[in-house]
């Protein structure tokens, strides 16, 4: 008996089991972020700034998390994107878009996405950098909350089938 298929089912389980928490860590943030009405633009947070922190702290935590089970992973097979196919056009554009901001803004500091500035007087020196807004605006963060259900949902039916095979 080959216990090398079992041994890749068993990888692939535990991937995809990773993948099913990393997805309630991103509904329970955007559950807090539609909850609070977390969609200020940045420039919001002269006025509400603890409110914009917060914000970014969750769409931070959001966004990567979400990008996670999609990036490399040392000992596990990659994500099996097949299962990607449930997602419409727009939902594969909105998902595209999310690791793009993971790549390009939340995990890292791309300068083709920030502008920064200074001024210098002979009393004062500032400086400021303006980035995108982070933030879902509330029809994205619906749909975006739909897509993470749907794939969720077809992920526990994969691990209830390699459960049994495993």
């Amino acid at each position: 008996m080959d216990s090398k298929p079992k041994e890749e089912d068993r990888k692939l389980f535990n991937r995809l089991a990773v993948a099913r928490r990393d997805f309630e860590i991103v509904l329970r943030c955007a559950h807090i972020i539609r909850k609070e009405g977390w969609h200020h633009s940045q420039y919001d947070r002269m006025k509400r700034p603890v409110a914009y922190f917060h914000q970014t702290v969750y769409m931070t935590s959001l966004v990567v998390t979400y990008a996670r089970p999609f990036t490399k992973s040392e000992g596990w097979p990659d994500f099996p994107g097949r299962m990607l196919r449930i997602y419409d056009a727009e939902e594969r554009q909105l998902h595209a878009t999310l690791l793009s901001w993971r790549d390009e803004i939340y995990a890292h500091s791309d300068s083709k996405h920030l502008d920064v500035w200074m001024v210098a007087s002979a009393n004062i020196k500032l400086e400021g950098v303006i980035g995108p807004d982070l933030r879902f605006m509330p029809e994205q963060l619906t749909k975006f909350v739909a897509m993470v259900e749907k794939l969720d949902k077809t992920l526990l039916h994969r691990t209830d089938e390699l459960h049994d095979e495993v």
